[in-house]
């Protein structure tokens, strides 16, 4: 598994990683409130105390499976942009790959798309940092579209995510592709802002 590349974070390998995969599904199912400790670690069959060996809490044990998350996704939307297709194609393309990440791969990603830090918990703001500097490849891929002004610009991100993430609570295998509703997403806000243009 790869590391989570993060300034003064230990290698994800040297961390139990049953333990982070536990909690990636129990945190994906329940939440952060809804999962304990106990709960992870009797899932994990490590004893409670072994926890606290490697994660000094709850919260930094959720921000490494976050953190995780954000990465796998960055990763593969780093990769779906290409310089050769037009802005509107690049962000389909990014678009695409955020939501395959989250319906096809597993817990971490699930995490990242329902977790929405609002600054009331002391680990918000610790996650928003990870959220927002993620966010800045939209935000550049955003930024690209011609004929876009920067009130369509911010509200565009805010709603793409908004829509993307959301699919995880309805989402059903056999169902549209995630490429599909990629697609779909992307072309209604491009339909959107092309009547704005043309009017």
């Amino acid at each position: 598994m790869s590391i989570v590349r993060t300034v003064g974070r230990p290698k994800l390998e040297n961390r139990p990683l049953e333990l982070l995969t536990t909690a990636a599904e129990l945190f994906a199912r329940q939440g952060f409130d809804g999962a304990s400790i106990r709960d992870i670690a009797r899932a994990a069959k490590v004893q409670p105390s072994s926890f606290y060996h490697f994660f000094r809490s709850k919260e930094d044990l959720f921000e490494e499976v976050y953190v995780e998350g954000v990465r796998r996704i960055r990763d593969a939307v780093t990769e779906s942009i290409r310089s050769d297709l037009s802005p509107w194609d690049r962000l389909e393309a990014a678009s695409t790959a955020h939501l395959t990440t989250l319906l096809e791969t597993d817990y971490f990603s699930i995490v990242v798309a329902k977790t929405i830090p609002n600054g009331d918990r002391e680990i918000d703001g610790r996650l928003i940092v990870h959220r927002d500097n993620y966010e800045k490849l939209f935000i550049n891929l955003i930024d690209d579209l011609p004929n876009t002004t920067t009130r369509d610009q911010k509200y565009l991100r805010f709603a793409l995510f908004g829509a993307l993430n959301a699919t995880v609570q309805w989402y059903r295998p056999g169902q549209d592709r995630p490429e599909e509703i990629a697609h779909n997403i992307v072309r209604l806000f491009r339909i959107k802002l092309d009547e704005q243009q043309e009017k």
